[in-house]
C-alpha cells in the first residue's frame, strides 16, 4: 500500500497532516532505498522530524529527492499508537 511519487525537481514538499493529534508526538521519516541481491535494506533515516501538533492541523515538510520513502508515526505517552503507510519519492 502506499502511493508514489516521480519528479525531476531537487526537492519535493509535502504536507503532514495531524488533525486529532494535539497532545501527541507525530514523527516523519526519509528513508533512502538501497537495493542489494536478495532484497532492499532499510538504513537510518535521511531526516527524522518530530512534530507537536499543537492546534495546528497540518506542516509542510521538504524533502530531497532521493529514490526514498517517507513514513509516518503517532506517538502518545510513549507508545507508537498510528502509522502510515509508506510514500515512495522517484527520481526521474
Amino acid at each position: 500500500m502506499g502511493w508514489t511519487i516521480e519528479t525531476t525537481r531537487p526537492t519535493l514538499s509535502l504536507t503532514v497532516t495531524h488533525e486529532g493529534c494535539s497532545g501527541m508526538t507525530v514523527k516523519v521519516f526519509h528513508y533512502a532505498i538501497s537495493v542489494r541481491p536478495g532484497g532492499s535494506t532499510r538504513r537510518v533515516p535521511l531526516m527524522r522530524i518530530t512534530i507537536t501538533p499543537g492546534s495546528a492541523t497540518s506542516t509542510s515538510v521538504t524533502f530531497t529527492n532521493a529514490n526514498s520513502y517517507v513514513r509516518t508515526e503517532v506517538w502518545a505517552g510513549g507508545s507508537r499508537v498510528a502509522f502510515s503507510n509508506p510514500i515512495y519519492i522517484t527520481r526521474r
